[in-house]
């Protein structure tokens, strides 16, 4: 799962298109009360913490890299 979504993030992120500025928008009104929800860019981004990838949008324009850091999130193995 980790790696399909970020396997999905380096598309969005290499897209010149209106997706990339989807993705990076936030709402500016206030949430509900309860436990917040999750954002899935924040999700992608904690699951590359995890790997140790840093300035992954910069690196998903290099697709050879990508894809070595796709295959490092098939090796976490549910962690």
């Amino acid at each position: 799962m980790k790696s399909s979504r970020i396997r999905w993030a380096g598309h969005v992120w290499r897209s010149e298109v209106v997706l990339g500025s989807i993705t990076k928008w936030k709402p500016n009104t206030k949430r509900s009360r309860g436990r917040p929800r999750q954002w899935w860019a924040d999700r992608v981004k904690d699951d590359l913490r995890m790997i140790g990838v840093e300035n992954a949008e910069e690196m998903s324009r290099d697709r050879e890299k990508w894809k070595d850091v796709v295959v490092a999130a098939m090796d976490l193995n549910g962690l």
